[in-house]
């Protein structure tokens, strides 16, 4: 289950027309979005190292206190994510060697080379994986990948939570998505 890196590298290019916000109206909206997604997932103070896949311009990492050594791994960085001074580990996720306590994936799944890889390599390099990803959203040139709920159950188990969406949101899913906590069994 993977795509070719030059259709990835065009997926980028895509979805790269969709990040052109300046860095504060950017960082605004981002807030109340990752606000959200830490409501969804029982993010409050989190301890240990976390590991973020994926973000783009704007990581949850910089919406919260993180415990020193969290890091990002995202193959492009730019100059809006470099200004949070998080240390980014600039290679693919599909080949990141790293251990966290945990693994945050974040809207990220469906823009990746091998999201089978990246689910299996956070779960075996850290204890906790939690995650909030569209679902049944169908390929473009953005998004090589269609995610679905049952792919979710497979990786992640009965942790998983299904999110229907809404029109009434703000700066958040309208788009139905798959969420949850999983937790390794030590």
């Amino acid at each position: 289950m993977s795509i070719s890196k030059q259709r990835w590298l065009e997926a980028q290019q895509h979805e790269r027309r969709f990040h052109n916000e300046d860095f504060e109206t950017g960082r605004k909206h981002y807030a109340e979005s990752y606000r959200q997604y830490f409501e969804f997932l029982g993010i409050t103070e989190p301890g240990g190292i976390i590991c973020e896949i994926g973000p783009a311009d704007f990581p949850a990492l910089g919406y919260i206190n993180h415990a020193k050594g969290s890091f990002i791994i995202e193959p492009m960085p730019s100059e809006h994510l470099k200004r949070f001074s998080i240390p980014v580990v600039a290679v693919l996720a599909e080949d990141a060697e790293y251990q966290a306590d945990e693994v945050w994936l974040f809207n990220v799944l469906q823009h990746v080379i091998d999201p089978n890889k990246i689910v299996e390599r956070a779960k075996a390099q850290a204890n906790v994986v939690r995650f909030f990803e569209p679902i049944n959203y169908g390929i473009d040139d953005c998004h090589p990948w269609n995610l679905t709920l049952e792919m979710f159950k497979g990786w992640f188990g009965h942790c998983v939570q299904h999110y229907a969406g809404g029109q009434d949101v703000t700066n958040f899913h309208t788009h139905e998505c798959a969420y949850g906590v999983w937790r390794k069994n030590i």
